[in-house]
């Protein structure tokens, strides 16, 4: 199986990576940031089935902006939720390699797959997963990337530094409407493993500041219900019922 990862062949070699990740092979890793990794080309996948449906292989798709015009099924976010797939794969592997794919993901600028990779990175709560977070919190020009580590550091260390960039953020987009949905996969075209048909991502900033919400509502302080309450005064009208809920969360 390894040696078909290196095979001339775009579709044969996406497969036997996918596969190898299945078998918790993980050599092909350096090959596996080809496809976790948008470039110029531009890749989709979509899941096909053999003529008696006992058989499921992945198609490798160029220009997927091109053919979601053409898709009935939504290719895009297919392709996303692939590549967080692909991605939790790689938690099995040892911490050291996977936080190599975090340092390419982070320097790619490839914003989709930063929610997914935090989450799992303060999962891991090695020294080395918070030593990067700490690091990337620091970047400039990257706001989604830095207010994601910050809450990240927020919830594991307590400390004021975090906490203030997570309030900075919520202060600067607390007009942005939460409930904003990335599309849901055709039931017929999810991942079987390890992925939750039920779950609605949101975009990413409604993602974001709702995340940032939950996390300062948990701090049950002064500043938080402050912040709540602004929230509620000024901010986006769609938001109140789920501020409202986070207000009693937080005084309690």
């Amino acid at each position: 199986m390894y040696a078909l990862t290196k095979n001339p062949d775009l579709q044969i070699r996406f497969n036997a990576i996918f596969s190898s990740l299945k078998l918790s092979d993980h050599r092909p890793l350096e090959a596996l940031l080809e496809f976790l990794i948008r470039d110029s080309r531009d890749l989709g996948f979509q899941l096909q089935y053999s003529f008696g449906h006992s058989l499921t292989f992945w198609k490798v798709v160029t220009s997927a902006q091109q053919h979601q015009k053409e898709n009935p099924n939504d290719l895009l976010a297919f392709s996303i939720h692939v590549r967080e797939h692909l991605l939790r794969e790689c938690l099995e592997c040892p911490p050291g390699e996977f936080l190599k794919i975090a340092n390419h993901i982070f320097d790619s600028k490839q914003t989709d797959l930063i929610p997914s990779l935090i989450s799992f990175m303060e999962n891991l709560q090695t020294p080395e997963a918070i030593a990067l977070l700490e690091n990337k919190a620091q970047t400039a020009g990257a706001p989604l990337t830095r207010t994601y580590c910050n809450l990240a550091l927020l919830r594991l260390k307590k400390i004021d530094q975090h906490k203030n960039a997570v309030l900075n953020w919520i202060s600067v987009k607390k007009n942005t409407e939460m409930f904003r949905f990335r599309p849901m996969l055709p039931w017929n075209v999810k991942i079987p493993e390890k992925s939750n048909p039920f779950e609605l991502t949101p975009e990413e900033h409604s993602k974001l500041l709702i995340e940032c919400y939950q996390t300062i509502a948990l701090e049950h302080d002064e500043q938080s219900i402050d912040i709540i309450l602004e929230g509620l005064k000024s901010g986006h009208p769609k938001n109140r019922p789920l501020l409202a809920g986070l207000l009693i969360q937080a005084i309690q």
